[in-house]
């Protein structure tokens, strides 16, 4: 009878393990198939006009220059209606190094940071506009 209700007991507990070990292959395969769609967005994901655009709207001029760095490592570089935003996120890259090299007395690499600036405000086109406002922002000095 002791021998009995000890092996029935038994598999219980091995059915138990099994349910356990069941759940957890299908939580291994849920994970996996979560990872690769995960990796699959990073890989092909673009920002387009209209991320930019909220980032402008925002004054979240920072969030461009990652988009820009991300795009550009994705290959959307020659994008013509990104253009324009790709010259706000450089210019306000330039601003943000030329404010730290002015700040550290480095005027060789502050004046270089300068003209970089200058060409991005002719790629800027329209948003032109925004100029002050990425100045303000840094903290340099508005005219």
């Amino acid at each position: 009878m002791r021998n009995e209700t000890k092996i029935e007991g038994q598999r219980v507990l091995k059915l138990i393990m099994n349910i356990v070990i069941a759940g957890m292959c299908l939580l291994i395969v849920f994970c996996t198939l979560l990872a690769v769609d995960e990796i699959w967005g990073i890989s092909y994901y673009k920002e387009d006009a209209d991320s930019f655009y909220y980032c402008l709207e925002d004054g979240e001029f920072y969030r461009m220059v990652d988009y820009y760095y991300d795009n550009i490592t994705k290959g959307y570089e020659d994008a013509a209606e990104l253009q324009e935003y790709y010259g706000v996120a450089k210019y306000y890259e330039a601003a943000s190094y030329y404010k730290a090299f002015l700040e550290n007395g480095d005027t060789v690499r502050a004046e270089r940071e300068l003209d970089k600036m200058e060409q991005a405000l002719k790629q800027m086109g329209g948003w032109t506009i925004v100029e002050k406002d990425i100045k303000r922002q840094l903290g340099l000095t508005v005219e």
